[in-house]
């Protein structure tokens, strides 16, 4: 299977892949930042192992990262940064990671790995590595863990197989459009999130990314920019539906929403 990434850049180099209402990059772009990004990850000694931890919130310095770790061919282990440093300690443990790559903001000691910050990594100089030209359909691209409701977390083994024929299911169900534009509400360490990662990947379609959920914030982003769909709990749409007063702006290109995560 081809690389998402470098097949995005050779298909529609000036599309925009992700933008987060301030900076938006190409696919072009991002595949040639990438290429930079997988330097300085092997300059850290971040891809000694198949394996690498990410502790990140919703960012393009997340997204970049975590598209850079895929396209060499390592797994990405995510972590929810809503867990306890001794939950985090031992979901490392389990998933055999040595490297845990944190978010300046969301930085915090004892997580019993070589832990790197966004802000060391992206500063590290280093020579450009190439991506990968193809996916193996069968290999681990990602693991999450359960929220262990019957017992401890398990790891979720997710193979670049798995993303694929999720994205193609959801477009089976929802249609694919020229100017699609995906609203991530959702935390991309959250299966929920970062499938509109993979689909943006695989579409070659838009992703807006927000740093987290505040109703009026994305009322506003859906009635003034071209977002056509966004993934959404139960509880946001709720608040969503609270921002629909009489006399407030229809919603200007949304034609989609993909409700989860609850009955």
């Amino acid at each position: 299977m081809d690389n998402w990434i470098t097949k995005q850049a050779q298909l529609a180099p000036q599309k925009i892949a992700v933008t987060d209402g301030h900076q938006s990059l190409t696919f072009a772009t991002l595949a040639q930042r990438l290429t930079q990004v997988a330097g300085q990850l092997a300059a850290v000694g971040a891809l000694t192992q198949p394996r690498v931890a990410m502790l990140t919130d919703n960012s393009l310095a997340g997204y970049q990262v975590a598209l850079a770790l895929l396209g060499t061919g390592h797994t990405i282990v995510w972590l929810n940064k809503r867990l306890p440093t001794t939950e985090l300690r031992r979901q490392l443990q389990d998933s055999t990671v040595t490297t845990c790559l944190v978010a300046d903001d969301l930085w915090r000691e004892g997580l019993g790995v070589n832990a790197v910050r966004f802000g060391t990594l992206l500063t590290t100089a280093a020579m450009p590595r190439p991506l990968v030209a193809t996916f193996d359909v069968h290999q681990v691209a990602s693991i999450m863990y359960t929220s262990g409701t019957t017992g401890q977390p398990k790891g979720v083994l997710q193979t670049f197989e798995n993303h694929y024929t999720s994205a193609i299911a959801s477009a089976l169900n929802l249609g694919v459009m020229p100017d699609d534009e995906w609203l991530c509400t959702v935390p991309i360490f959250h299966i929920s999130g970062f499938s509109i990662m993979m689909r943006g990947l695989i579409y070659g379609m838009t992703v807006r990314l927000v740093p987290q959920f505040d109703a009026p914030a994305i009322a506003h982003i859906l009635r003034t920019e071209p977002v056509t769909l966004i993934s959404v709990v139960p509880f946001m749409l709720k608040k969503l539906l609270d921002q629909q007063t009489p006399t407030a702006a229809p919603y200007c290109a949304l034609r989609g929403m993909l409700l989860g995560g609850g009955p």
